[in-house]
């Protein structure tokens, strides 16, 4: 999972993305989006604000990676912003194979 913080008048909105794995598909999941505002208010731990909005099912792979300037990386230190970020998402072709889906953006605010 990964966590944006979205754009906005006002309080800030912090944005968690993961994937939940889908019991009735051994190997996939659903791509699960969840906005708060920052910081999030407490809630109940089997509450449905906790789940989040289902973007995207049959998730077989799902990967972040970071731009420090050189180099991808597959971690990243709190503290400072990557210069980009990659975004890669892999899904259930139905005919046992994986399509590929990627993006990758730059932050201007990085340093």
């Amino acid at each position: 999972s990964f966590t944006t913080y979205a754009r906005g008048g006002g309080a800030a909105h912090v944005v968690t993305y993961r994937v939940e794995p889908d019991p009735s598909r051994p190997g996939t999941g659903t791509l699960l989006r969840r906005e708060t505002f920052s910081p999030a208010p407490p809630v109940a731990p089997d509450s449905t604000y906790l789940a989040g909005l289902p973007v995207l099912g049959s998730i077989r792979d799902f990967r972040v990676r970071c731009f420090d300037g050189t180099e991808w990386r597959t971690d990243w230190r709190p503290g400072t912003l990557p210069q980009g970020v990659e975004i890669g998402i892999g899904v259930d072709d139905g005919m046992n194979g994986v399509e590929e889906l990627r993006t990758a953006a730059t932050l201007p605010t990085a340093r």
